[in-house]
């Protein structure tokens, strides 16, 4: 096989390279072309990973179809930049590739480099990253049908090890599906031992039987969802030489035991015909054909300066995967200043990505003592004014400079970091009222100016924690989430806050005054939010049938069923409930010893756990979905009450947070049987922290069905008390949080 030596192009303004070579760059692929001399990374301006899984996985099937993949562009090693740490080493590891070899940095281009390089990683060798596998479906069948694929990639990531849906789409597999799958990993550890697998090794077998599998299993200790029989992509072309695939050398690998183990008699590599397998073979031999061109941005036709090479590389990003506004200007900080992504990778504990603390940081450290409100996010001319070398530059953009270098330099933003999670999360035996990790980071992604002000408050603080004991503590929590949860204007919410010196005494309500629009909902008190439902014991049949929504329910009707006037107040409070009947997050904080203590190793900071319901447990339903469904038109004349049901159904009232297995393992059983035979983690949550029912007898009122609601039935009773059980619970949540954090 012919390569293209650096000699070949060395005097024009473009290379020519194999996927082997691009893959060597990583510094963990062997490169067997000789007298390759470059070797180009990506310099620390540079974003991080952006890439779905969809791209990934139909880039591979373009290369194996023999389809153009595009080019990458590519510069002389700028020597004002660090190459970025490599997505396909270990972050335990540490590894830092010598930037000696460096001979080039990527300006655009990366994405597509390292999806390249995972089809050629080995995941299982040490120092390695087991974030991503690449895996191929040798055996694809049905799964191909209604998709644009000839190859069935699979991409598996430490959020998804389950992988992926089978279309071009890649979604995100739905909650049973899921459920699926660890219940096979459940049934695959527990049978391990009685299967043929001889030909694991004794490490295979201790690294597959340490995992801690009351979590999700890494990616590269389980096989995808979708898919018949998947090899890991660089075993492919490990065993791949001379145009043909060493089919039985390939049978030799020890993972090839470990999938057959997987499948027990369903498949073998034995199984899959001549005809699959010169699919395979025509789709390898067009690999190791493909070629990529990197153009060169040649020193000659520009001035190789920073600021050059920052403006070429924002115009070179519009043409690809954009970049939000946030991860703009970290890239363009980062191409003036990159010592920057060093003072971020030697943090040790982060709730969120570099991306968003850098903004965060930089607001905060250009707000001064006296500010009314926290500085706005730079624009990116802003940003490139303070950080250009322009001599000219304006006094004031000199001065902006220095305070960000200084915040970031003297480990001020580490500090803040600390002082929130000291100050704030939750803490089993002294801080019982704290906040869980997990709502911690969320207020970071989903509020950031509710985490600016925390951040702020840090520095107001200077850094020294707050005491549990101190009547401000649990008042900032409260506030945090209040604005968090309920805000409708958080920005300017938050700026009302900024001048408060004694937090302990604001009122919720007092935020909106002077305002031309509501800034934040005001959470009710218990009994107002109990007289807002306008339900108990007496709710006619009229009421309950008129109660088709919140909305309706608490806004449009009155206690009798009849519609009322509404006015602003009315609204308000709808508003409110609203938002209130579908957050989960109050779940997790009424919930928190037990997710704290269950699901230790959780790392929220993850911006990949993030995505679609990516966490380590469930929201589970009490009375499950299913048992309401099924209501055609016919049916649905036949049933009372049928829409105030649902309604509470998908409440929070009717849902308990709770990890995998235990959802798993109670989903066919009866609400009672549910929570009182079957132990989450070894324990029943009433045991532990929450008591999620007050009696057996409300826990009854959660086992109804669609006949129940018939009207030959006489559906009033178990509605009403299905509904009245849910209100209870759910005002339950609710007082948790209230109480324990002072709301008013």
């Amino acid at each position: 096989m012919k390569y293209f030596q650096y000699s070949d192009c060395e005097t024009k303004n473009y290379f020519i390279f194999t996927l082997r070579q691009v893959g060597s760059w990583s510094g963990n692929v062997e490169d067997n072309a000789p007298g390759n001399k470059i070797k180009a990374r990506v310099p620390s301006f540079q974003r991080g990973l952006v890439w779905e899984p969809q791209q990934i996985e139909l880039l591979w099937d373009s290369i194996f179809r023999g389809f153009p993949i595009g080019s990458i562009v590519i510069i002389d090693r700028i020597k004002e930049q660090h190459d970025k740490s490599n997505p396909t080493h270990a972050k335990s590891e540490q590894t830092q590739e010598s930037e000696v070899d460096t001979s080039h940095h990527i300006l655009d281009g990366q994405q597509r480099c390292n999806a390249i390089a995972w089809g050629f990683v080995d995941p299982w060798k040490d120092g390695i990253s087991n974030d991503v596998v690449l895996w191929l479906d040798l055996i694809p069948k049905s799964l191909l049908k209604n998709t644009t694929r000839k190859y069935l990639f699979r991409v598996a990531t430490k959020a998804h090890p389950w992988g992926f849906h089978n279309g071009d789409e890649a979604s995100i597999l739905k909650v049973e599906q899921r459920k699926e799958f660890m219940e096979k990993v459940d049934n695959f550890k527990e049978n391990f031992k009685k299967y043929d697998c001889e030909k694991l090794s004794y490490k295979f077998k201790e690294k597959y039987l340490s995992q801690n599998f009351n979590e999700r299993p890494l990616p590269s200790l389980a096989l995808p969802y979708y898919a018949e029989f998947p090899v890991p992509v660089f075993l492919l072309f490990r065993h791949f030489k001379e145009g043909k695939l060493d089919w039985d050398a390939l049978a030799q690998e020890e993972w090839i035991s470990f999938v057959e183990s997987w499948a027990k008699e369903a498949n073998k590599i034995s199984d899959i015909s001549k005809g699959e397998r010169e699919i395979v073979e025509s789709g390898l031999r067009k690999a190791e054909q493909c070629r990529l061109i990197a153009l060169l941005v040649s020193n000659e036709g520009i001035e190789n300066s920073i600021d050059n090479i920052e403006q070429i590389f924002q115009r070179l990003n519009g043409q690809g995967t954009p970049l939000d506004n946030e991860e703009l200007i970290y890239s363009m900080i980062k191409a003036y200043w990159p010592e920057i992504e060093e003072i971020m990778n030697k943090l040790a504990k982060k709730p969120i990505t570099d991306v968003r603390l850098v903004n965060l940081g930089i607001r905060i450290a250009l707000t001064e003592e006296s500010d009314q409100k926290i500085e706005s996010q730079l624009t990116v001319d802003q940003i490139r004014k303070i950080f250009s070398k322009n001599p000219d530059k304006d006094i004031k953009d000199l001065e902006k400079r220095e305070r960000i270098e200084k915040y970031f330099g003297s480990g001020e933003l580490e500090k803040a970091l600390i002082w929130i999670d000291e100050s704030f999360l939750y803490e089993e035996k002294s801080r019982t009222y704290g906040l869980p990790a997990y709502l911690r980071s969320s207020i970071a992604w989903s509020s950031r100016e509710v985490f600016a002000w925390l951040m702020l408050l840090a520095k107001r603080y200077q850094y020294i924690s707050m005491s549990c004991e101190d009547k401000n503590t649990r008042r900032i929590i409260g506030l945090a989430l209040v604005v968090h949860w309920f805000g409708i204007d958080k920005e300017k919410a938050i700026n009302r806050l900024i001048n408060e010196s004694d937090l302990s005494s604001i009122k919720i309500a007092d935020m909106n005054k002077n305002s031309d629009k509501r800034l934040v909902l005001v959470p009710l008190n218990i009994t107002d939010l109990n007289e807002a439902f306008q339900l108990d014991e007496n709710s006619s049949p009229e009421q309950l049938i008129n109660w088709s929504s919140f909305w309706q329910g608490v806004v449009v009707r009155n206690k009798d069923g009849k519609e009322k006037k509404t006015d602003e107040q009315n609204e308000s409070i709808g508003l409110f409930i609203e938002k209130l009947r579908q957050q989960q997050e109050l779940l997790v904080y009424a919930q928190r010893e037990y997710l704290e203590d269950a699901f230790k190793g959780f790392d929220p900071s993850n911006k990949l756990m993030w995505k679609g319901h990516n966490r380590p447990w469930d929201y589970d339903h009490i009375l499950a979905s299913e048992k309401l469904n099924g209501t055609g038109k016919g049916k649905r004349e036949q049933l009372k009450f049928h829409e105030i049901c649902k309604a509470w159904q998908q409440s929070i009232g009717n849902q308990v947070a709770v990890d995998f297995s235990f959802n798993r393992a109670a989903q066919d059983i009866d609400p009672i049987e549910k929570y009182k035979s079957v132990k989450i983690k070894g324990y029943n949550l009433k045991e532990r922290g929450f008591d999620v029912f007050a009696s057996d007898d409300e826990l009854e009122s959660f086992k109804l069905n669609l006949s129940d609601l018939q009207s030959k039935n006489d559906p009033l009773n178990p509605a009403r008390s299905f509904v009245l059980a849910n209100k209870k619970r759910l005002i339950k949540i609710y007082q948790e949080w209230y109480d324990n954090l002072q709301i008013d």
